[in-house]
């Protein structure tokens, strides 16, 4: 009776097939990939004249598209990059939107 169950045993552990595949790893997911470049960013941060900084001191434009920042936040940005809070100076540049409505052009 002891030999049966060993046969047995045995011929279902036999019965077992092994697949192989062509590739043993798994393919890596796109976020541990390196990139073949590093990103290029064009940050500007740009002062507003006076009657119209009631929103904050400057403006920031990330690849000129603007990013929309709270006063708090403009004004955390300016204290870590040891830019001035007060008013800038009065130029016609300025005044005429450059830097604040729409970006400086950039080569």
């Amino acid at each position: 009776m002891k030999n049966k169950w060993w046969i047995v045993l045995l011929l279902l552990f036999g019965c077992n097939a092994h697949k192989e595949r062509s590739n043993p790893l798994p393919d890596l997911p796109d976020h541990f990939l390196l990139p073949t470049s590093p990103p290029q960013y064009n940050v500007q941060i740009n002062p507003v004249p006076f009657p119209f900084n009631i929103t904050g001191s400057y403006v920031v434009w990330v690849n000129n598209e603007k990013i929309n920042l709270n006063k708090s936040q403009v004004n955390a940005l300016a204290k870590h990059l040891n830019l001035p809070l007060g008013n800038p100076k009065d130029t016609a540049e300025i005044h005429n939107g450059l830097g604040w409505l729409e970006p400086f052009k950039t080569k």
